[in-house]
């Protein structure tokens, strides 16, 4: 695997618009669509393409910056159904942590995921992630915040 991070631009933006996931996790998180869109008018978030060599395999947006909490998002990680099961998530998240970690100087990243999506849960948590008690329900997806103290690492 040659597993690379690009930026959504004018070049790929279609594609990475029409990747999904499978139909029984669309209710787990928003399409890449609306992500895509998002990033566009709100320009705190950062909407990134995931590739393995010249094929696009996944979507991730992160930003929200908080000087005053020093935490940043990893707001929306999807592979696309087509890629699941083959070991992409678990190699893409810490290339994503360190995309954040390297654009913001945080001490947290937070993300938010629907209780129903345990494989999600389990791997997140793998990697150091804990709820933390909050909901975040201000996008179309609500979730459980899970956070990732980066202060030991």
């Amino acid at each position: 695997m040659e597993l690379a991070i690009r930026a959504v631009d004018e070049n790929n933006w279609r594609q990475a618009a029409a990747l999904k996931v499978a139909d029984n996790q669309a209710d787990y998180i928003e399409s890449n669509l609306y992500s895509i869109a998002q990033s566009k008018f709100e320009t705190w978030w950062h909407s990134l393409a995931l590739y393995d060599g010249d094929v696009l395999v996944g979507y991730a947006m992160f930003g929200a910056y908080s000087e005053k909490h020093q935490t940043a998002w990893l707001d929306r990680f999807m592979i696309g159904e087509a890629f699941q099961g083959k070991g992409y998530a678990k190699q893409f998240i810490p290339l994503l942590l360190g995309e954040v970690r390297r654009k913001y100087p945080c001490k947290r990243i937070l993300l938010s995921v629907v209780p129903e999506n345990k494989v999600a849960i389990r791997m997140y948590e793998k990697f150091g992630f804990r709820f933390n008690g909050e909901i975040d329900d201000t996008e179309i997806v609500a979730g459980h915040v899970m956070e990732l103290c980066l202060h030991d690492r």
